[in-house]
């Protein structure tokens, strides 16, 4: 299963899921998501939600805990994802946005 799919352009930002495109934004705030990312590492068995003053539309992406099981979300999501992913899933995800955008 392909979680995520970071693009090397810091501004290009995609998730895939399954395959498909669940959320994809040429010019997001990658930089500002990191460090949202960062903190939630620190606390990292608490619901996520990245918000910016970037958009009138929030959360940008979001891991909601539920029933022991995270659930993502997006304003810009392109589908309803059914998707339920492990604790360990999501904080490799969030782990490897922080590696990827850090290595660059």
């Amino acid at each position: 299963m392909d979680l995520y799919d970071v693009i090397r352009d810091e501004r290009d930002f995609q998730i895939m899921i399954n395959e498909e495109i669940f959320f994809h934004e040429p010019l997001f705030p990658i930089l500002e998501l990191v460090q949202y990312c960062r903190q939630w590492i620190i606390n990292a068995n608490t619901n996520f939600a990245y918000n910016t003053i970037e958009s009138e539309e929030n959360p940008l992406l979001s891991f909601m805990l539920q029933k022991e099981k995270w659930r993502i979300s997006s304003v810009w999501q392109k589908f309803e994802c059914e998707v339920e992913f492990s604790f360990t899933e999501v904080k490799a995800f969030i782990r490897d946005i922080i590696n990827q955008v850090v290595q660059e």
